[in-house]
C-alpha cells in the first residue's frame, strides 16, 4: 500500500537543490529528502521522522541511494516504512 504523501517541499542548500517530500505515517511526521551528489552520481536519501509533539531526529537507515530522483523517494518511502513497520 502506497504511503500518502501530504506535500512537497523544496530546500535549497549552498551545496545544490535538495527536495523533500512530506507525509504522515501513524502520526509521526515523516520527511524523505534527497538531491543529487555529483561525487557519487546519484541521489542520497535521508529520512527524518517527528512524532506528535516530539522532536525530529533522523532515521538509522544507513548509506540509501536512487539513481535518481523518483527512484531515491521511492526507495525513502519503502524502507521509512519498514523501518516504522506501517
Amino acid at each position: 500500500m502506497p504511503i500518502p504523501v501530504n506535500s512537497i517541499r523544496q530546500t535549497s542548500q549552498h551545496d545544490g537543490l535538495r527536495k523533500a517530500q512530506i507525509g504522515t505515517v501513524n502520526g509521526q511526521l515523516i520527511e524523505v529528502v534527497t538531491g543529487f551528489d555529483i561525487s557519487h552520481d546519484r541521489f542520497p536519501v535521508h529520512v527524518y521522522a517527528t512524532p506528535n509533539g516530539g522532536e525530529r531526529t533522523k532515521l538509522p537507515l544507513g548509506e540509501i541511494y536512487g539513481d535518481d530522483e523518483r527512484s531515491a523517494f521511492a526507495r525513502g518511502w519503502q524502507v521509512a516504512s519498514e523501518y516504522l513497520r506501517v
